[in-house]
């Protein structure tokens, strides 16, 4: 079965008050929003500070989960919800993205979705 690499999410229309997005250089350590990795100090990454829902939340998002929101979530996503969403794409292609898919990712981010193909063979 052939996938095309985007992912519909059927993102509804969230109540905003203010958002702002800018990459940035890290000055300290942060957590990434999406994949929980460490941004180190000195990695650029993507601030995100907005409200929701009446919640006021600010992101780190790192640039291979960033490069992965771009490839993969052309039409939009729900903060924090990126690769629980790439799993059920995965699952829903039957473990087999395309070559193109894979190869378009940052190395560090193409480990992560082939090791969640991986693991899925083990289950």
């Amino acid at each position: 079965m052939e996938c095309s690499c985007e992912i519909d999410c059927d993102v509804e229309s969230v109540p905003v008050r203010f958002y702002n997005k800018q990459n940035v250089i890290a000055i300290i350590t942060h957590k990434c929003t999406e994949c929980e990795r460490d941004i180190q100090e000195g990695e650029e990454y993507e601030l995100v500070h907005g409200e929701w829902d009446e919640v006021v939340d600010t992101l780190s998002i790192c640039s291979d989960c960033v490069h992965t929101r771009d490839i993969f979530f052309p039409c939009g996503y729900y903060y924090s919800m990126m690769w629980e969403e790439i799993d059920i794409f995965i699952s829903e292609c039957d473990y087999e993205l395309s070559e193109s898919c894979i190869s378009s990712l940052t190395p560090r981010a193409r480990e992560k979705v082939c090791k969640r193909i991986e693991d899925s063979w083990d289950d």
